[in-house]
């Protein structure tokens, strides 16, 4: 990686995903099929077997907490 990209994983995605992982694994796998795989939330709510307003919800949750910087939740 790039150093600045390097740095950039470090300080914010890196903690954010460990936390993630640790308090709330489904939503970090739908925000990243979603949002770094390109995959629908439609298809992702299905194969979860969740609503798709359920499915919304923890992504916007998840993206949320990248944006504000904030670990796990």
């Amino acid at each position: 990686l790039p150093e600045r990209a390097a740095l950039i994983h470090a300080k914010r995605f890196r903690p954010w995903a460990e936390g993630l992982r640790k308090t709330a694994p489904a939503t970090l796998e739908i925000v990243l099929r979603v949002a770094v795989l390109g995959i629908s939330v439609y298809s992702v709510a299905r194969a979860r077997r969740m609503s798709w307003n359920g499915c919304v919800a923890r992504l916007a949750n998840g993206l949320d907490l990248y944006w504000r910087g904030t670990r796990g939740g």
